[in-house]
């Protein structure tokens, strides 16, 4: 009997719970700056770009607030900038043996991607009380592509033959890079798989019994990507002259977020705004 009992508080209890909560699903937008964290020899700069926002949440009722869970699905498009300089010193030999110590300069390396589009996942707390929200948790974020463009200016490539004496400057003989490869474009320059911390808080307004508008910031901080530099990659290199049937040295340059980037983690800010559709049980 007295099992029975408390199997029938329990299951009251559990019902008086789970009969006091909410469903909102949502749809808005949302936008501001956005840069790329970089570490090592390039400098991200602040970008802009906006997303829209569906969004599902799901509130317990509690005596002084609603906590729930909220996921949906987000896509948007942004724009960001990388700029550089390069100096590098390194020895080359010739098929004749000759040590060739080469010096490559450029004051000025610039990348925008002016074009990124991606999606998001989130998966947060949320908190509603007196119709102020606070929202936090984690984001998954995948760009679903990109587009860059880069443009360099002032190259020097200075090769040095010990032996002799000689500084030959810019020539094609000892490397001379031509003007399609100071102006690069491309694709795939943004990491595929990113985790970001986001952090949104605001005041909602209600527009009818059930519906709600809100405004507020948001703030995203990637903590992870799946970004990796490749070894042994650099912004201008100059290959060894090793076949004398063709004697000029062969110039590669590369992106400057392949070869110029060590980390590169991802972070936007900015206002949001959604019109809620609050679904009561």
């Amino acid at each position: 009997m007295q099992h029975k009992i408390f199997a029938l508080i329990i299951g009251l209890a559990t019902a008086g719970i789970l009969s006091a909560q909410s469903n909102m699903i949502s749809f808005g937008l949302r936008g501001g700056g956005n840069m790329y964290m970089a570490t090592g020899d390039a400098h991200a700069k602040l970008g802009y770009g906006g997303n829209f926002d569906l969004a599902y949440t799901h509130y317990w009722l509690t005596p002084n607030a609603e906590v729930g869970i909220k996921t949906g699905i987000t896509l948007g498009a942004c724009r960001n900038q990388f700029s550089g300089t390069f100096d590098r010193t390194f020895i080359n030999r010739d098929y004749e043996g000759n040590d060739i110590e080469y010096t490559v300069k450029s004051k000025s390396v610039t990348l925008n991607v002016v074009r990124q589009v991606q999606f998001e996942i989130p998966l947060m707390l949320a908190v509603r009380a007196e119709n102020v929200f606070i929202n936090i948790g984690v984001k998954y974020m995948m760009p679903i592509s990109d587009k860059y463009e880069q443009n360099m200016d002032d190259i020097t490539i200075d090769a040095y033959y010990r032996k002799p004496d000689v500084h030959v400057i810019n020539r094609l003989i000892t490397g001379l890079a031509n003007e399609n490869q100071l102006k690069l474009s491309g694709a795939g320059c943004i990491p595929k798989h990113n985790i970001l911390i986001g952090t949104e808080i605001g005041y909602e307004w209600a527009v009818t019994p059930q519906d709600r508008i809100g405004l507020g910031l948001y703030l995203d901080i990637s903590p992870w990507s799946s970004f990796q530099k490749p070894t042994g990659t650099y912004l201008i290199d100059v290959a060894p002259i090793d076949n004398p049937a063709y004697p000029p040295a062969k110039v590669t340059i590369q992106p400057l977020y392949t070869a110029s980037v060590d980390k590169l983690l991802y972070c936007d800010f900015g206002l949001k705004f959604y019109y809620g559709l609050n679904l009561t049980k």
